[in-house]
């Protein structure tokens, strides 16, 4: 779940002067983004950079996956994948 702080996002435009829908809205989705992800792991900047890498990409219907949450766990599944087999 995203967090944005309550208020935050509203913005005075000043009288005559005309902003658009994506821009009034950017600052809060990085914010709330960055936020996310310093709660879910240490790892702040790779998630974001990794997140923003591919969200172009990114089927919409499956966006959650791009979540601090759920990047942190698919991280830690492909540690797991790339470890070496153990000598038993």
């Amino acid at each position: 779940m995203l967090m944005v702080p309550e208020g935050y996002g509203q913005i005075h435009v000043p009288e005559g002067k005309t902003e658009s829908d994506n821009s009034r809205h950017t600052a809060p989705v990085l914010y709330s983004l960055t936020a996310t992800a310093k709660r879910h792991g240490p790892d702040t900047f790779a998630c974001l950079r990794d997140v923003i890498g591919r969200i172009s990409d990114h089927p919409s219907n499956k966006l959650h996956e791009l979540l601090p949450d759920h990047w942190k766990l698919a991280q830690a599944a492909k540690q797991v994948d790339a470890a070496p087999p153990s000598q038993a």
